[in-house]
């Protein structure tokens, strides 16, 4: 009986490194699921929406593609989307903000930019690339930039913000760290020794400059509610906006009071 429940016991230990093996493996395609759209889909949407497209690139050679709606040249939004998202949000983003030159654009490995393997350091360099083109290229200076980071796309601003100051920020639906979103939903991983990109952005909320408004829904199940208000309490100056009802797949933005927080704090900070 007790060789029997020895042996038992060592298939449960097997089996149990071994998936933690597969997720250690596979953690990458689980943080960063880039789903493949076709170039050819993607300028026929950028076409019909009358924006321009331009390749960026950063300081390790890696092509980024970035979406542009142009509106004067004075002012500018930069979206950096979450990692089920896209480069499309744009669309959604210039609708609200006519006065606003917006920009958008694909991580790496993401539809239209090199599929170079994504990680955290490689995704704050494309969001650097995309900075220096915006301020450097097209002379937007960065007391006149507001950035946004949705979910995912929150952490990579955050490291960020640890190299530029824009005049505001806006985070939205963004977590505490990537280890705190995966240490509650696989409770049973060790998710602190696997997790190789962390993104710890209630570390680097301190030293955050801008103002900054959070959005965040109160219905958010996958990042709870409980990490805006963290990262409210860690940021200098910071407003945080509750979105009731709101889950993390839904766009809070299309709730029109969430536009009217986030255009007349976008206005407040750089303009109409």
């Amino acid at each position: 009986m007790r060789r029997l429940l020895l042996i038992l016991l060592g298939g449960i230990a097997v089996g149990y490194l071994s998936i933690v093996g597969l997720v250690y493996v596979l953690q990458d395609r689980l943080l960063f699921p880039a789903f493949p759209i076709p170039r050819e889909e993607l300028d026929a949407w950028a076409t019909a929406w009358e924006l321009e497209q331009v390749e960026v690139t950063g300081a390790d050679g890696t092509r980024i593609l970035v979406m542009h709606r142009p509106a004067g040249g004075e002012r500018a939004v930069i979206f950096h989307h979450g990692n089920g998202g896209g480069i499309q949000s744009i669309a959604a983003i210039a609708s609200y903000l006519p006065g606003v030159d917006v920009y958008s654009f694909s991580y790496r490995s993401y539809p239209g930019s090199d599929p170079v393997p994504p990680s955290e350091a490689g995704l704050i360099a494309d969001a650097r690339a995309v900075w220096d083109h915006v301020t450097q290229v097209d002379h937007i200076p960065p007391e006149r930039i507001v950035l946004h980071g949705q979910s995912l796309g929150g952490g990579v601003v955050h490291g960020l913000l640890m190299e530029v100051t824009p005049k505001a920020v806006v985070f939205d639906s963004t977590f505490t760290s990537a280890v705190d979103v995966a240490r509650r939903q696989y409770a049973w991983l060790p998710v602190d020794l696997l997790m190789r990109n962390r993104f710890p952005s209630a570390e680097r909320a301190p030293r955050v400059k801008a103002p900054v408004l959070l959005l965040h829904g109160t219905d958010d199940h996958f990042i709870p509610f409980a990490h805006a208000e963290r990262l409210a309490a860690l940021l200098p100056d910071a407003r945080l906006m509750a979105v009731p009802g709101r889950g993390h797949d839904d766009w809070l933005l299309d709730q029109p009071e969430v536009q009217a927080a986030y255009r007349a704090f976008v206005s407040s900070q750089i303009g109409p």
